[in-house]
């Protein structure tokens, strides 16, 4: 089992965090389902494409995201085994969740900034 994975820190509540999460993945396409007991978000059921992956949990301090496809033996019944985003193959939808999990990394990464500055401003204007 292969799959991306990045973890970094956080400011945000989990609130916040889980508002933009299902806020991005449902306009990407993405949907919330169960898959071998794990909460995934699933984009595509492997007709056309190999399915995209990606989860995402949250700790008081850090989140973790991570992404991958899986590989269809039948279209939309059965699939294989898993891979991470690198390599050729299944390279078109790899590239394309790769996009998605860039731009989700960077919205919560710049939210917990501009929270950050926020926050900054605030205690700069409370000690004057």
């Amino acid at each position: 089992m292969s799959r991306y994975v990045k973890t970094f820190p956080t400011n945000l509540t989990f609130e916040e965090f889980n508002s933009i999460v299902t806020n991005y993945m449902t306009t990407n396409g993405f949907k919330a389902k169960m898959v071998k007991n794990e909460p995934v978000w699933q984009k595509g059921a492997g007709w056309l494409t190999a399915p995209q992956f990606m989860t995402t949990a949250y700790t008081p301090n850090a989140i973790t995201i991570t992404a991958f496809i899986k590989f269809a033996y039948i279209p939309g019944l059965w699939y294989g085994g898993e891979t991470d985003l690198e390599g050729f193959v299944a390279c078109i939808p790899k590239q394309a969740l790769k996009g998605v999990v860039d731009k989700l990394e960077n919205t919560l990464q710049q939210t917990a900034y501009n929270k950050q500055i926020y926050i900054n401003q605030q205690a700069a204007q409370n000690n004057q």
